[in-house]
């Protein structure tokens, strides 16, 4: 999952199934659409190695979480367990099987990126977009 902090807005990517190439790509098209240079994100991951590749090809700075100690990197762990709560809700509420996981994962961080309203009464899409979708 990429999340820009700055607007709270996030997209899932499957990036356990990409090989290295795929992955770069998705996070350079992530960096472009939200006008990130790359020396301005910093990428939370575990041992992740395509991901870490990405890191080092684009100078990018990495924090290690501690091994099996989620609460040391709250604000990550929270987006994530957010994304697998709505993704279950909307596998539950369409009957979706559990192999329609990344299908599902994707329509769940639409949805809360445009339905879920902050306490400044803009929505993660409108931050980061100015403005809402049609």
């Amino acid at each position: 999952m990429f999340c820009s902090l700055r607007t709270e807005y996030w997209v899932f990517v499957p990036l356990r199934t990409m090989g290295c190439s795929d992955a770069h790509a998705a996070f350079r098209q992530f960096c472009i659409i939200y006008t990130l240079r790359s020396k301005e994100v910093t990428v939370y991951c575990d041992a992740h190695q395509s991901l870490r590749q990405i890191c080092h090809i684009e100078g990018t700075p990495v924090e290690h979480p501690p091994t099996a100690r989620p609460e040391a990197n709250t604000q990550i762990e929270r987006k994530i367990g957010l994304a697998l709560s709505c993704h279950r809700s909307a596998a539950v509420q369409a009957g979706f099987p559990t192999c329609l996981w990344p299908c599902t994962m994707h329509a769940a961080c639409v949805n809360y990126n445009i339905a879920h309203i902050g306490t400044d009464n803009k929505s993660n899409y409108s931050r980061a977009f100015g403005k809402q979708p049609k």
